[in-house]
């Protein structure tokens, strides 16, 4: 059973540009899967399962997609 993670913009670039990742659903929280796959979790600056807004402790359940959306910069 996994959940799947989708890295929007430049957090791609953490991924090897894989825009889908299959992670073993295991009860782990946003946070510690973003810190799994090598992804800084202060880069992130949103996370949304099922299009919700979601805090960073939340537990994925299986199936679920976790789309994450970068922090932009600019000047």
């Amino acid at each position: 059973m996994s959940i799947y993670v989708v890295p929007v913009g430049h957090l791609k670039e953490y991924t090897q540009g894989q825009e889908r990742i299959a992670v073993p659903a295991e009860g782990k929280t946003v946070r510690e899967i973003l810190e799994a796959l090598g992804i800084p979790s202060e880069v992130v600056a949103a996370v949304l399962i099922r299009d919700i807004l979601v805090p960073k402790d939340h537990v994925p359940q299986d199936g679920d997609e976790v789309k994450l959306l970068s922090v932009l910069g600019g000047g």
